[in-house]
């Protein structure tokens, strides 16, 4: 394809085709791949507008007036406003400056790349893959202790506002095998999903975190004070005193929001600091001074204490919420049904429809196993869901309702039925049920079993068409009348 100069459309495979003095940027789903982007109407005086129809972007707008008549931002919230009414998630970004060289060059955008599944994460210096699908969209990974012996992985569900969460304890002042990791998360999000069971695979080398433990306290006497001891990136001065000989201090909870505590084992000689170490100046010297302090008094040890110097912060130890992942479908490409829980939260996406015929069986993923279909109903969203032999409840899909720009364009076709047309648009079909800034649900409507809707046939010819029946039928009985006449006429003439 030739690259006409002018606007710019950049994607995410680094790609671009120009027409006339703007740049367009932002796709990253292929959403607007083979969208033909062109300037219309550019004349002086042309009010700023922007129609998308068919496969076409067309701007039109005073493109020859000097001083410029719109700005690279009012032309960013006319597209986007356009893309947004005709049932594209997409959203651009528009820079640069008019220019009416090459006004007349149109470009077809392409290269776009859909996203088949989240991105990784890293946690601690080891890479995490996630698998395909939306499950584990929103999910955090987050290391809360980093000296517990022993690696543990929990599944936290959401609560309050927060996302979901697998929350990891272990001791990462040392290395830790990927596949131990690897292990610990997949049996962890397996007791949450026993039917999806979804897999994570991590690799790479962790990165140990150091400065976290003390040495031991020694020196200490009654007119002696202790040798000064480090801990997580602080200094703490001891006065005289032999009473904490021996202890060690450490660091515990180091996650985002956890408040500033000291806690002290006397059994194994720890005194142990809990507080915000990831949030930049969360915690302070004189926060850690504070609970040490507050700790030896509960525990009744008379030892003065001074804590200096910023406390280290720490990195690594949260990840991102995992996001990008594609929903997983009931249908395969062969017609086959897949299971997908249909008591939990379903959400539609608007993909390729198919025509669904409700299975005999359903197949668990990742085995082999097929269940029956007992029964099946259909919520108001139009999902079908269906009652297995083992009493789970499947979704099997969902009826697909659309809806038009302009309903008073379709095209009738006779018998109830209509095609869209130019001036109807096309058909933005009912999807994003449940997600975020992708619902575009609102005005469609339900689907309701057992309601009889409103009839809309035409009673005039309703009512003529009863009218002619009923003629012809008396004009049936006459003939037959005059038949039998005519036979008892006959039959009186041999007599």
């Amino acid at each position: 394809m030739d690259s006409p100069a002018g606007i710019t459309y950049s994607n995410n495979s680094g790609t671009a085709t120009n027409v006339g003095g703007f740049t367009f940027s932002g796709q990253t789903n292929g959403e607007l791949n083979d969208y033909t982007i062109s300037i219309g109407e550019s004349a002086i005086g042309t009010p700023l507008t922007v129609v998308v129809e068919n496969g076409n972007i067309i701007i039109n707008g005073d493109f020859n007036s000097n001083p410029a008549k719109f700005t690279n931002l009012e032309l960013e919230t006319k597209l986007n406003s356009a893309l947004k009414a005709n049932g594209l998630k997409t959203q651009l970004n528009v820079t640069g400056n008019i220019s009416s060289v090459d006004i007349s060059n149109k470009a077809k955008l392409s290269g776009g790349v859909t996203a088949s599944s989240p991105k990784s994460l890293n946690i601690a210096g080891l890479n995490v893959d996630l698998p395909t699908g939306t499950l584990l969209n929103e999910l955090q990974f987050e290391i809360t202790d980093i000296n517990e012996s022993g690696l543990s992985v929990e599944y936290e569900p959401a609560a309050n506002g927060n996302a979901h969460k697998l929350v990891i304890k272990g001791d990462f002042t040392k290395k830790v095998a990927a596949k131990d990791l690897q292990d610990k998360i997949n049996a962890a999000l397996l007791a949450q999903y026993p039917v999806e069971s979804p897999k994570v695979k991590v690799s790479g080398t962790s990165k140990p975190y150091t400065g976290l433990t003390s040495d031991n306290i020694d020196g200490g006497e009654v007119d002696k004070a202790p040798g000064k001891v480090t801990v997580g990136g602080v200094e703490i001065l001891l006065d005289a005193g032999a009473a904490l000989n021996g202890y060690k201090f450490q660091i515990g909870t180091i996650t985002a929001g956890t408040k500033t505590s000291a806690s002290i084992d006397t059994k194994n000689k720890t005194i142990i600091i809990n507080g915000d170490f990831v949030t930049t100046n969360a915690i302070t010297s004189k926060n850690i001074q504070d609970a040490l302090t507050r700790a030896l008094e509960d525990k009744g040890i008379n030892q003065g204490i001074t804590v200096s110097n910023k406390p280290m912060e720490l990195g690594g130890v949260e990840s991102e919420e995992t996001n990008g992942g594609t929903p997983i479908e009931s249908m395969n490409g062969d017609g086959s049904i897949n299971f997908v829980d249909g008591t939990k939260n379903l959400k539609s996406y608007d993909g390729e429809l198919k025509t669904l015929k409700i299975p005999d069986k359903v197949k668990i993923p990742g085995s082999d196993i097929e269940l029956k279909v007992k029964t099946y109903t259909i919520d108001k969203n139009g999902v079908i869901n269906g009652v297995l032999e083992d009493g789970r409840v499947a979704a099997l899909g969902q009826i697909a309702m659309a809806n038009f720009k302009n309903p008073e364009g379709l095209t009738k076709l006779g018998g109830n039925l209509y095609s869209s047309s130019v001036n109807s648009g096309d058909a933005i079909i009912k999807s994003g049920v449940g997600t975020l800034n992708d619902d575009n649900s609102k005005g469609y409507g339900d689907s309701l079993q057992g309601m009889l809707e409103m009839s809309n046939v035409d009673l005039a010819e309703q009512f003529t068409d009863m009218i002619v029946s009923s003629r012809a039928f008396q004009a049936s009985g006459k003939m037959i009348t005059t038949g039998d006449e005519i036979l008892q006429d006959i039959i009186n003439l041999k007599r």
